[in-house]
């Protein structure tokens, strides 16, 4: 248990499935990225505990290796969109591993 007026800290597996549900999230309400910095503080699972931005981008690149979610870098910095294979995974896979917790 993590002492009195600390926040524990999350999980790789609990940050990784945030990030992902922010970025189905994002797609289904028609927007279609998301810079590192919004997906380190927007997403309900991180009210408690926003993310480092490295953490979140070096998970998002890992994503990105797996073919998960795609990146583009401008002047201003990165933004980042799941892929129509990262949706699909997401949707079939994750959903129906989760819906059993």
């Amino acid at each position: 248990m993590a002492p009195r007026g600390s926040k524990e800290r999350l999980s790789k597996y609990d940050v990784g499935v945030a990030v992902l549900s922010y970025l189905v999230r994002i797609k289904e309400e028609g927007r279609t990225r998301a810079t590192t910095r919004e997906i380190s503080r927007k997403p309900s699972e991180f009210v408690e505990s926003t993310q480092r931005q490295q953490r979140i981008k070096e998970m998002l690149e890992g994503f990105e290796e797996q073919g998960f979610v795609k990146s583009e870098t401008f002047d201003m910095g990165t933004v980042w969109m799941i892929t129509d294979e990262g949706y699909e995974w997401y949707k079939n896979v994750a959903k129906q591993f989760m819906s059993i917790f």
